[in-house]
């Protein structure tokens, strides 16, 4: 009985250390290398949708571990570094001026913004969260074309 619980632990112990090489030792979510379009940000209990005809999308590029997009009007680009969360680093846009729709900078903004904050990665059903204190934005996973607005 000693023997099949000693060879039982033994299992169990090795397959642990198997799924931490297979997995590069590393608790991640999986979401690089994929398309995402933001879907609602702001602050917890009162998301925002994206504007109406705008899209804000990320991708998470895992060769160079760098997040490049359109952030509804410029393009952006940042490094990433996964931790026990996320974080972001030299976040830069390009400087072009959108006035259509109304508002579309004020959301860039505020989008860009919360970005450089977030701290937290997860996946709730099937939508990516970035979290930062109260503040979250929302993906949802590209299907090949851009989300009905």
């Amino acid at each position: 009985m000693l023997k099949i619980k000693l060879i039982s632990l033994l299992l169990v112990v090795c397959l642990f250390f198997l799924s931490l090489v297979a997995c590069g030792g590393k608790n991640t979510v999986d979401f690089e290398d994929t398309l995402w379009y933001l879907d609602s940000y702001g602050e917890q209990g009162a998301l925002k949708s994206v504007l109406e005809h705008t899209f804000i999308s990320a991708t998470f590029d895992s060769s160079d571990s760098r997040m490049h997009g359109n952030a509804g009007c410029n393009g952006y680009t940042a490094g990433y570094e996964l931790n026990d969360g996320i974080t972001f680093s030299a976040v830069a846009r390009t400087e072009l001026g959108c006035t259509e729709p109304p508002s579309i900078m004020e959301q860039e903004d505020e989008y860009l913004r919360i970005l450089e904050s977030v701290d937290t990665i997860s996946i709730v059903d099937g939508k990516l969260h970035l979290s930062s204190g109260n503040e979250v934005l929302i993906f949802v996973k590209s299907t090949g074309r851009k989300p009905q607005r």
